[in-house]
């Protein structure tokens, strides 16, 4: 019966357009694209998920910082966010599995103030508090030293205050914002906005037989009052609070996932994840959680309501 009517509807709509033509379909086709995107502010659009938690990275491979807000922007996606990094002193990436490396996520990191200008506080057993306060070394550089030509070397007192701990000499590096001539300075591998479900944490929790913390993954949203792999499947387009996002890809994972904030390096966790998690098609590496690009800045605070704009 319902393929019977669904002719029926094709018979009328084929009569209409050798009547008519094609013309008066289209004018109102464009009509109805002009009422949709002036009345779309005021239509409520359906909400699937909320923020629970919000973490930023001062430093990249040292553990996050849990914040109420923080701003993100076009450009930077979650401000300041792994602008610092502590590389090799050959300027080779950090070797996370070499002998001490696990100390550093026993650092402790905290933000003088909840907000992108604050100075950074790092903490070590039996060590006095380093204090980095970003102004004093992001200023345009006319010469990055190393690393795919995008960090500059912040000093020597806190690269020693890093050295120390890890038993080898290490540098802290910052990446400006901008180079000398105003050329935008992107961090390498910048992950942009990056969301993780818990529903999603939880089911691969589920699947090893043990609690697997959101810090393995080092996320800046986790969401809640959704189904698993919703933040990697569905939400193509979402708006979070006053900001809007857009997917850019799914946030691909490595053996970095191994290592706790305590400093324990589990190799079963990566091993679970390759066999539990989606691959990425082209790269086969295991997905948790999605990468989004900001297409409307704003601030994204905890308890916001995340939106399908699909």
């Amino acid at each position: 019966n319902e393929y019977k009517s669904y002719l029926r509807r094709m018979d009328v709509i084929t009569n209409l357009v050798e009547k008519y033509g094609v013309a008066p379909f289209l004018v109102m086709g464009g009509s109805l694209q002009v009422l949709y995107t002036v009345f779309r502010p005021f239509v409520k659009q359906p909400e699937v998920g909320v923020v629970k938690q919000v973490f930023v990275h001062p430093v990249r491979a040292l553990p996050p910082v849990s914040v109420d807000a923080w701003p993100v922007s076009t450009e930077d996606g979650f401000m300041t966010d792994k602008r610092l990094c502590i590389l090799e002193s050959s300027g080779a990436r950090l070797k996370h599995k070499s002998s001490n490396s696990a100390n550093l996520y026993k650092v402790k990191v905290r933000l003088q103030s909840n907000s992108p200008q604050s100075k950074i506080v790092l903490s070590y057993p039996g060590k006095s508090d380093l204090v980095l306060d970003p102004k004093s070394f992001d200023k345009p550089a006319s010469k990055i030293e190393v690393h795919d030509g995008k960090y500059k070397y912040v000093g020597d007192k806190p690269s020693e205050w890093l050295s120390d701990i890890v038993g080898r000499n290490v540098r802290l590096m910052f990446c400006p914002y901008r180079l000398a001539n105003g050329a935008t300075n992107t961090p390498p591998g910048k992950d942009l906005v990056h969301i993780l479900g818990k529903a999603t944490l939880d089911e691969f929790s589920t699947f090893t037989g043990k609690k697997v913390t959101a810090d393995r993954f080092r996320p800046n949203v986790i969401s809640i009052n959704h189904a698993a792999f919703d933040e990697l499947r569905k939400w193509k387009r979402v708006k979070v609070g006053e900001v809007e996002l857009a997917i850019d890809s799914g946030a691909e994972r490595c053996l970095i996932t191994c290592m706790t904030l305590g400093g324990f390096f589990d190799p079963e966790i990566f091993e679970k994840l390759k066999r539990w998690a989606p691959r990425d098609v082209k790269s086969n590496k295991p997905l948790m959680g999605s990468y989004y690009k900001v297409v409307k800045p704003g601030e994204i605070k905890v308890g916001d309501s995340i939106v399908l704009l699909n």
